[in-house]
């Protein structure tokens, strides 16, 4: 005869076994990243969203006595074709589908720096955790406090919904 205690907790282990399995059985070894809902990172006009996102560097500057970064069509323009280039590929990379680097892509819309960089994420953030998470990096803080003067800002949604986010800093060459 079998104890009913054991008995008990046998069914136990195999149930809590069946409820892992499906995730191994697709090979997921951690559990799913949680969403921030979409009408958090777009909204209605992405104009509206790349305004805010510029408004939220010239924040974070002018609170540390910094100058404004104005807005530059060219690295917007190189900007924007590096986050639709990630969206479509679904990896996050400074290096192009086509192998290109920043500083190609910004040359490449006609744009002659003295100094550049370029700030990258992918994931579902609002504007407000998305400046967070690059204010709590060395390097991104480096670029959003740099000594630029001119900023292009673009992002794009891929596939599954995961948005991918460009920032393209420069200090123009100066006759």
């Amino acid at each position: 005869m079998v104890c009913p205690v054991f008995q008990q907790w046998r069914f136990r282990v195999l149930a809590t076994m069946l409820a892992i399995m499906p995730g191994c059985l697709a090979g997921t070894t951690r559990a799913p990243r949680a969403r921030v809902p979409r009408e958090a990172v777009v909204p209605e006009s992405p104009g509206e969203t790349l305004t805010g996102l510029i408004d939220a560097h010239n924040r974070e500057r002018a609170s540390r006595g910094l100058p404004a970064l104005t807005p530059d069509p060219r690295l917007e323009a190189a900007a924007s074709r590096h986050a639709a280039d990630m969206a479509s590929r679904q990896r996050m990379s400074h290096t192009g589908g086509d192998r290109t680097s920043p500083f190609q892509r910004m040359k490449a819309e006609g744009y002659e720096y003295r100094r550049a960089a370029e700030n990258i994420a992918a994931g579902s953030f609002t504007l407000e955790s998305l400046m967070k998470a690059w204010m709590n990096s060395p390097g991104h803080r480096r670029n959003i406090l740099g000594p630029y003067t001119q900023v292009g800002a673009s992002f794009a949604n891929g596939e599954g919904g995961t948005s991918y986010w460009c920032v393209t800093f420069g200090d123009p060459v100066r006759p």
